[in-house]
């Protein structure tokens, strides 16, 4: 997961750790890391294995930690008005929720595993998108959004959705990578975070 936080750049890859000067000065136990949204300051919401949970300074200790939904917590995202958004995995249903992200409108955008890319205003689906209206694919990993653009990554390439259109990339354009875990568009260059290592493209390039 990677999180841009005013001039910090977090990532997590396995369990959250805590970085200083290039250096490890502190390790975060309770599961591997699926999320990150910054609070404000050192406080963050974070989605594990485990749980979903906030993740304060301690006076006591380096780090508070307050469970606020036990179980498998796959994404996390906060609208402007305070709501938390978690996608949790179910051992008695499918999985849908790959990731979820909130737009400058406080609009939802929810990546899902088998049924496409929907779009959430308040509490209603105001938008569907999926192959039969030009999404890529309905086997989603992640979005990201910036500016009035929307980036989705899913299981065969790269797209990008604006002004109504989706524009499609794939190995065969020159990707570098068919499937990333997560994307973070910031001044001018799309960061794709995969398994094998971090690859950063020129907007203009894709």
């Amino acid at each position: 997961k990677l999180v841009l936080d005013n001039e910090r750049l977090l990532a997590a890859r396995g369990p959250l750790s805590v970085q200083k000067n290039n250096k490890s000065v502190d390790v975060l136990e309770g599961g591997n890391a699926k999320d990150i949204v910054p609070l404000g300051g050192d406080t963050f919401l974070i989605a594990t294995v485990t749980e979903l949970a906030k993740l304060y300074p301690s006076q006591t200790k380096s780090w508070q930690r307050k469970t606020l939904q036990e179980g498998f917590c796959r994404s996390v995202a906060v609208s402007e008005n305070g709501t938390i958004w978690a996608a949790f995995l179910r051992s008695d249903k499918p999985v849908y929720a790959a990731e979820i992200t909130v737009d400058d409108a406080n609009n939802l955008w929810i990546a899902t595993i088998s049924n496409g890319l929907l779009k959430i205003s308040g509490k209603q689906i105001v938008a569907e998108f999926n192959t039969s209206n030009g999404l890529g694919s309905n086997d989603l990993h992640c979005v990201s959004i910036s500016n009035d653009t929307v980036w989705i990554d899913h299981s065969n390439g790269l797209d990008r959705f604006v002004n109504g259109e989706f524009h499609h990339f794939n190995l065969l354009d020159g990707m570098p990578l068919k499937e990333v875990n997560d994307i973070l568009v910031t001044d001018g260059f799309v960061y794709l975070a995969s398994h094998n290592g971090l690859t950063v493209l020129p907007t203009k390039a894709v």
